[in-house]
This record gives C-alpha cells, structure tokens and sequence, in this order.
C-alpha cells in the first residue's frame, strides 16, 4: 500500500516529511527517514525529518510519515521564515531574507548582479528565485549543501554565468510545478556556462527550465549531476560547447531533457574525480532524453568512463560528419529503455605526420554507440538508421555481447574509396559534381536504307543554365564501374551546393548521306532540374532524340542512384564502408533479437575479428554492391570475420546486393547448432582483371580457412548468377594446400547438419565467348562465374549429417574439391545439371548413403590420374547423362570397388572411358574390385526401376530412375553378388512393393518385389 500511495505537491513551499527534497512524499522518504534514524547519512535536514516536531528524529516519526502518505493527515509546510526570496526586475533586484541568518549569510546586489554569500556549515539554507531580468545574475558562494527554487526566474546575462553556484557541495535545484525559468549566459563567462555548479548539482521538481550557453556549455558542474524522477522538462536550447557537461558523472532518472543548436556533446561526463567509482560515467535509469546535432566531430552521450542505460527513451539525431551518437572511452552497457539514433553526414580525414616525415591519414566515422572498450547489450530496444557514409551501428574496439533485447540497425550509407584530397571530409561534403554520359551511337530515324548506324554527335559537351547563359565546356571524363560494367562520365565541379534549371549542349553536327542529302543538326538535350545539396548528380544522356526542324533533343535520365556508390576503374587505397556492428575483437550474441539492413557498396552487417553466435535471432539483408579497388573485389557482407563459431541461434540472411557474402571468413568458419537461412539473389558479373575477364559472384558460406559443419539446420538457396553455395579457400590455393571442408563429426558417423544448398542461377560467362553455354561439354575450365552448391579448393570429407544439393544450369556442380573427397557417413543426395561429385584427386567412399545425379554430364567425377574412384563401404548412387557422360568417370585413373553397394548408370556406350572422346575403360565399370560386379547395356525410362536379382532371384536393390538414357551402360556391385554366379539386371518396373529397407523413399530400396520391367541375364564377375 505504501508503495501505491503518495502525497505529491510543488516542490516549493517545501513539507516537513520531503526528506530527499523531491517533491514529493514518498515511501522512498521513509527509507531516508530510517537510513537518518540508524545512522546510516547525514544528508538530509533534520527539521524535515521530525515529521511530529517533537525535537527528535525517531521511529515516531515514521509513523507519523505513513499516516502523511496513506492520506491520514496534512502535511506541515517549512515556515517561509526559512527561505530567502530574492525578485528580479529588468530595473532592480529587491529580496527578503530571515533575520535569524543574518549573521551567515550576505547578499550584495550592484545594479541586476546579485550575489549571496553564506558561511553557515551546519545547516541548509534555501533560496527562492523569481522574475524577470534582460540583464543579470545569480552568484553563490557556500561551503554547506543548500537548496535553489525557480519560481518562474528569467535571468539573460550578457558578461558571466546567469547562474553561478559555487559551493562545492551537494546543491538542490528545485523546479516547483507549473513554473517555467530561463537561463542565458554572455559570450564573455569565466564560468564558461549559463548555469555553473561547482558542486553535485541534483535537480527535481515537475516545471520546466530553459538554458543557453553562448560562451561554451549550457549546464555545467565541477561535480556529479543527478536529473530526480520528479523533473519535469529541461531545454537546452543553444550551446556552443556542451548541452551539459558534468566533471564527475551525469545520472538522470526522469524529466524530458531537450537539446538543440548544440555546436559540442549533447552530454559529456568527465573523469575529474580521481579515486570515485562512478567517475566519468553517464548512467540513465528513466526519463526522456532528446538531442539534435548539426556539428561535426561531436557526440551525442559522451563518458569518459562506463555509460549504463537502464530505462528511460533516448533520441539522438545527427547531420553532422563523424558523429558518435553515444560514446564511451570505456564500456557501453544497456539494460533497459528505448534507444533511437538517426545519422546522416559523411566521414572525416585528419592527418598527421610520422617520424620518417610520412603523412598518415586517419578516418573516423560517423557511429550510433562507439565504446574504446566492450558494448554489452542486456536488454531494452535500439533503433539506429544511419545513412552517413560509412557510417557504423555499434563499434566497439575490444568487444560487443548480446545477451538480450531487441537491436534494429538500418546502415544505409555509402561506401566507396577515401578521398584524402582534404583534411576535412569526404567529396560529398566538400564538392558537388554533375556526372553526365553521352550515346555511343545515334538511332531514333534519320538513315536511309543500308546505312550503318551513326557515331555519336556528342563530340563536346557545354553545360548550360535556364536563361541560355554557358556555365562550361564538360572535358574532363571520369569512368566508374557498377556490376563489371565500365561507363565513362564528362563531369563539372560546381564547388558548393547549386540547384538549378539546366541542358546539355553539343557541337552542330551535320549528317551526310542517304536520302536528303547532307543537313545540320543542333543537338542539345532536354531540360532537367539539379539539385545539389549534399551529394553528387549521375545523369545518362540516352540514345533516343526528336527531331523538329533543326534541332536533335535527346532524352536526359537521372542515374544517380545507380553511380552514385560506384567505384571509379582506376582508383585505388583504403576504401569506406558501412557497417551494423563492428569490432576489432569478439562479437558475441547469446539471445536476443538483431534485425541489420545495409545497402552501401562494401557494406558489412557485422564485422569483427571473432563471431559467436550460441543463442538469439539474428536477420540481415545485404544489398550493396562489391567494388573494384584496382584490380581485386570487394563485397558486400552479411557477417564478415576472421574466425566464425557458431552453437545456436537463428541466423537469417538475405543476400541481395552483387555478388554479395552471407557469411564470409578469412580464417576458419565452424558451426555445430543453431539455425540457418540463406537466401542470395544478387547477381554476379564480369571485370577485368589483370589483363583477363574475372567473375564475382554470390557466396552464402565464404571461408579462406577450414570449414567445419558439426550440426544444426543450414539451408543455402542462391539464384544469383556466378553464385556459390558454399566456397572453402582461396581461388589460388591448390588442392595440397587448400583449406578443407569437414561436414559431421569426426568422432561418430551418426552426428552431422542438414544441410541444404541449392543453385538456381546461371554461369555469367563462357572464356570462348564471354556470353552463351558451351553445349554439352559443361567442363568447369570453359565457364567464368560457375555456379555451385559446394566447392572446396582442398580436401572435402563428410563424417554423417544430411545433405542435400542442387543446381540447374552449365558447369553446376554439387560437391567440388580441387583435392581429394571423402565420404564416411551420413546421407548425400546431389542433382545437378554438371557433375554432382567431382574431384581433382581421389573420391572414396567408405561409408553413408550417396545419390549423385547429373543430367547434363558425369555424375562421380575423379580427374586423378592414378587412384580415381575408391568405393569401400555404405551405398553409392551416380546417374550420369547422355554419351558420353557416365556414372563414374575416372579419366584415366582406376575405378576401384572393394565394397558397398554400387549402382551406376551412363549414356557412355563404353561404359567408362577417360571422359569424351577418350578410349579407356576405366570409370563407368571397376578397373579392379575385390567385390562382385555386373556390367550391361539397356534403354533406361526415367520414373522406372532399375533392379538386380541374384542368383536365388533376390532383389538385392532396385533404384527410381531419375533420367531415360537410351543404350546406357549399367553397372552394378553388391556384398550379396558371388563372382562367376548368374545374376538378373530387370529395368523398366513400373513398381515396387514391399521392400525391405528404403533409403530415399523409393529411390533406392532392397528386397522389394517388382510390377513389370524388362530383364537380362549376367554374369558377376571381379
């Protein structure tokens, strides 16, 4: 009940029983009360605290306390005889103070400057300030805790503090309800704030307060400041240096504080106080917090040491370059409330100049939380939308956990290479550039029959404004390269912001020939309206025109959106980008909800040196595009790291930028738990590359070290053009020294993920022709851009686990290692267009259940040339195409079976060879065995059974026919087949039933009985 029930009144006249001097009477001064009663403070007045006015503070007055608070009886209030009331006028001050202090306390008026000097140190005094004055002052000077109320005070000072409080101990600054107070500083302040404290300043009381520093801070204390729950407003309306700037720590609990026009930090907590636990910190346990920055190199919170943020709403928008919404050169902790950053702005450049004389150029970023230390995000909700370029999220140098609460990061910004031309900022802050490309040749009319088309009349290009006036002639050119795209752009510098009416002009151009003979042309384009304000214009001149009289009129297209990112063919140097979260050491995310979109060139969800996913959701879209630096890409990223781990969690991942990455290592990427779904649909494209035509592509899983694949539930769906499901080392690693794939545990055969990829997308390029497929000689040398489920440029090897991959088009392969391959366990389906299975060196299969299916080439391709394919045990599926691809190909390297069922259909009517056009017969059937095997020719009908009967007339297998092939070659081994014994191949079933085991619901079954099918007799032989 006492927790219910409260006795609330303006702050001044204060009541006996408003022990903590909030404005209220509370059961939090019942704590006060007992605290004062066992000794615990000497904070708090004693005269407020003998509620009964006996004389004494004891447990009495507690009672009489709760009577005041459940409603039982009045409050008494403090005698006016307490407070000294001083009235201010534009003309004079005039003020009533108690006899009874007159031996402590002096007042000194000289014209609207008042100053109260008092020198009692055992008891608190209290001030009362109103009225109105264009023109003076309030100083105090104390050595006791003392108590100041605003009641309605105006105060505009223009040659010091309006407010000095120097008394360097605790201070209540009591805002009484339905008051409203302003204070405004000179320019000209030793105090260098309109309201100064030199000691803890807390602050309560429901009115409102208005301040204005025009020498530096708004608010300033040499101490801690504490903003009570009870505050009602404060509005800090202009700072040129900080809203308000604390040399100890800022606490706030409640009240609305409001700051705009700040040119420094919104709040700023030094770390004056040596040896005090709480020095330097920012904490925010309740209340409203709103801060506007249009400066930059600012911050919105800034703490010399941790920042805690436990409840309450903070709002921070910012214009400026390099702003850090909430900055902390130690931790940043949230437990609780509503954070919401919005940023735009640009980057800045600062240099400096090492000891060899060398200029050094250092970026920093504009960034929602930036801690020199960890960021730990516990609870609440934080919403961050930032389009600055570059522009970061959360940046932590040391760290950032997530163990709870809800974090949305919305980094828009750009991306691209630094412009270090200046010290200050980026080119889209410091100059504003028309773009304009012209048509490589005409069309739209013109040309009699025969003719070729025409070259551009764009010779030159002048800039001119509305009124016909030449603004300038356009030679300069700049190219910029946008999905493998290279478009050359004549460009003026304007300099600084300009908006306008404008149109493009050429030279005359005359046109000869064909009908009409020879007549000239004026060509210039259609008007259209720039507007630069803050980032540079692209615009396209199109090849389209109309033509009346003399005059040619080209359509002109606005594609800024397209270029505006873009990376221009030549450059060079440390690039920018955005990011959600970023740190140089571990991100860690244990629960939770993190929502991440970022649309800028390069841009990276979450970057750091370690990734720890164990628990939560994390959802990301990564839109933008890669860029060429010099010769070598670089991609947008969804999770961008060294060293990724992940246990648990769900992790969903929209790839939508260019050849963009879902998660990508550079060192080693494990996962044994949790959740994963990606989706990648941003196309890849073609550059040139030292001196060739190169392919970028899309990458759901991107490590350049091992990969390991324990468990959980991955699903990988690209429909990206170039796009890789999964890729495992670096493209010029080899096979020997390539990093490996481990999928399942290599502890047991019974443990692994599910695992589904699947490539929907098409190969960019052929090397013959650059576009168009090859036919049916899909060999992974002729394509650019190949698309894959998985490939790996070492060694692969499958321990248990379910796997299932797919692709559709030329050169998609399913599993790819450009080393050895190595099944032990668990359950592989692959169906591909390409290869299902391929290797550069050996593939053995000592184990699991493997179906491979290609129905445009191989199905279980070795390139070893000695040792090729190696089947020792579990069950082993490949369906190849047409001639002349097979089942197994081996090339000219032995095709070994010492175990294991083995089933193997192809088109090659040799059953084997060492691939097209090739005469050995190793592959399509065993060069050597140890177990069994039957080898014949029949027409196979895809939805149909293919089965072997034994000599007993046992059907040992029977398989669903995923492809008709006419004059196949069927190989088939078992443990139950005896070399020399008859055997029974029947092909053409309609149907099975009742089989003894079935591996993939049909597809593969024993023991079944047979409806229908064709049969031929064999002999099994070794």
């Amino acid at each position: 009940l006492l927790l219910l029930c409260a006795c609330t009144f303006a702050a001044f006249p204060r009541y006996i029983g408003d022990i903590n001097n909030d404005g209220s009477i509370t059961i939090a001064d019942v704590t006060a009360l007992v605290n004062i009663i066992l000794g615990k403070t000497t904070d708090y007045e004693t005269k407020v605290a003998d509620v009964n006015q006996d004389g004494s503070v004891t447990i009495a007055d507690v009672t009489e306390l709760v009577n005041i608070i459940l409603g039982k009886q009045d409050p008494t209030e403090l005698a006016e005889v307490d407070t000294l009331f001083i009235y201010y006028t534009d003309d004079a001050v005039t003020y009533e103070m108690p006899s009874s202090w007159s031996d402590y306390v002096k007042v000194t008026i000289s014209g609207t400057d008042v100053t109260v000097d008092n020198t009692n140190e055992a008891e608190e005094y209290v001030t009362a300030l109103s009225g109105s004055c264009s023109n003076g002052s309030f100083t105090y000077n104390g050595t006791y805790k003392t108590s100041i109320v605003l009641k309605g005070l105006s105060l505009t000072n223009d040659d010091s503090a309006a407010m000095a409080i120097v008394d360097g101990k605790r201070v209540s600054l009591q805002l009484p309800d339905g008051y409203e107070n302003t204070l405004i500083d000179g320019e000209v302040n030793a105090y260098k704030a309109a309201l100064y404290c030199k000691g803890h300043l807390e602050i309560s009381g429901g009115g409102t307060l208005n301040v204005q520093g025009n020498r530096k801070h708004g608010l300033s204390t040499k101490e801690y400041l504490e903003i009570k729950k009870t505050v009602g407003a404060i509005n800090i309306t202009g700072a040129v240096g900080d809203g308000i700037h604390a040399e100890q720590y800022y606490e706030q609990k409640g009240g609305t504080i409001t700051m705009t026009n700040v040119m420094g930090d919104g709040v700023q907590a030094e770390a004056k106080q040596e040896g005090d636990d709480l020095d330097g910190q920012i904490i925010i346990s309740g209340g409203t917090l709103n801060i506007t920055l249009t400066e930059s190199d600012v911050a919105g919170l800034k703490s010399d040491s941790l920042m805690t943020i436990s409840g309450g709403t903070i709002n921070v928008t910012s214009t400026g370059d390099d702003v850090k919404a909430l900055k902390s050169n130690d931790d940043i902790l949230v437990t609780g409330g509503t954070i919401n950053v919005t940023q735009s702005g640009s980057y800045l450049v600062t240099t400096t100049t090492d000891t060899d004389g060398n200029t050094v150029y250092d970026p920093s970023y504009s960034t929602a939380f930036k801690a020199d230390s960890l960021i730990n995000i516990n609870g609440g909700e934080i919403i961050i939308n930032s389009t600055a370029d570059g522009g970061r999220g959360l940046n932590a140098d040391m760290g950032i956990n997530v163990t709870d609460g809800t974090l949305t990061v919305n980094a828009y910004g750009g991306g691209g290479v630094l412009d270090l031309s200046s010290s200050s900022s980026s080119t889209t802050s410091s100059s504003y550039v028309l773009y304009v490309s012209v048509p490589t040749a005409t069309s739209g009319g013109g040309q009699g029959p025969g003719q070729q088309q025409q070259q551009s009349p764009w010779s030159n290009v002048y800039l001119y404004d509305s009124s016909n006036t030449l603004i300038a002639s356009l030679t300069n050119q700049k190219s910029f390269t946008v999905n493998g795209t290279t478009t050359t752009f004549y460009y003026y510098d304007f300099g600084e912001a300009t908006s306008g009416t404008y149109y493009l002009k050429s030279d005359n151009y005359s046109q000869g020939g064909g009908w009409g003979g020879s007549t000239s042309y004026t060509i210039q384009t259609s008007s259209f309206s720039l507007n630069l304000t803050g980032s540079d214009a692209f615009y396209s001149i199109a090849s389209n025109y109309s033509t009346l009289g003399s005059t040619r009129t080209y359509t002109i297209n606005n594609v800024t959106s397209t270029y505006a990112n873009a990376s221009t063919a030549t450059e060079e140097g440390e690039t920018y980008k955005a990011f959600g979260l970023k740190s140089d050491g571990t991100i860690a995310i244990s629960s939770g909800t993190i929502t991440i979109e970022h649309t800028g060139t390069m841009s990276k969800g979450i970057k750091a040196e370690t990734v720890e996913v164990s628990g939560g959701t994390i959802n990301d879209t990564a839109a933008g595009m890669y860029m060429i630096i010099g010769i070598d890409p670089t991609y947008s990223a969804a999770i961008k790291c060294t060293t990724y781990i992940g246990s648990n969690g769900e992790v969903t991942i929209q790839g939508t930028g260019s050849a963009s990455r879902g998660i990508s290592t550079d060192g080693t990427l494990t996962i044994s738990g949790g959740t994963y779904d990606l989706t990648m649909s941003g196309d890849g494209a073609t550059y040139t590359g030292n001196g060739e035509t190169e392919g970028v592509g899309a990458r759901g899983f991107k490590s350049d070290g091992d990969m390991t694949l324990k468990g959980g539930t991955i699903t990988i769906n690209s429909s990206a053009r170039g796009g890789k499901g999964i890729k495992v080392g670096t493209s010029d690693a080899t096979g020997t020294s390539g990093a490996k794939l481990i999928i399942g545990d290599s502890s047991t055969t019974d443990a692994g993920p599910t695992l589904t990829v699947s490539t929907t997308g098409s190969y960019l390029a052929t090397e013959s022709s650059g576009e168009g497929g090859m036919g049916g000689m899909a060999m992974d040398s002729g394509f650019i851009g190949s698309c894959k489920a998985i490939k790996c440029m070492g060694p692969i090897t499958v321990y248990g686990g379910d796997i299932y991959l797919s692709t559709e088009y030329d050169s998609g392969e399913g599993l790819e290692s450009k080393s050895t391959i190595t099944i032990e366990g668990g359950t592989l389906e692959s169906d591909t267009y390409d290869d299902a299975i391929n290797a550069a060196s050996t593939i053995t299969f000592n184990g699991g259940y493997v179906w491979a299916h290609a129905s445009g080439n191989d199905a279980i391709d070795s390139n070893d040339g000695t040792t090729g394919i190696v089947v020792n045990g579990g069950v082993v599926i490949g369906s190849g195409a047409e001639s002349p691809e097979e089942g197994f190909d081996c090339d000219n390297a032995a095709f070994i079976v010492n175990g294991g069922t083995v089933i193997g259909t192809g088109g090659a009517q040799s059953g084997g060879g060492g691939g097209w056009g090739q005469t050995t017969t190793g592959g399509g059937v065993p060069t050597s065995a140890s177990q069994a095997y039957v080898s014949k020719t029949v027409s196979l009908t895809a939805g149909t059974y293919l089965s072997l009967k034994n000599s007993s007339g046992t059907v040992i297998c029977s398989y669903k026919i995923p492809t008709s092939l006419n004059s196949a070659t069927v190989m088939m081994s078992s443990p139950s087949l005896t070399s020399g014994s008859a055997a029974t191949i029947v092909y053409g079933s309609s149907a099975i039933s009742n089989p003894t085991t079935s591996v993939w619901d049909g597809v593969y079954t024993t023991g079944a009985t047979l409806t229908g099918g064709s049969s031929t007799s064999v002999t099994a032989t070794k």
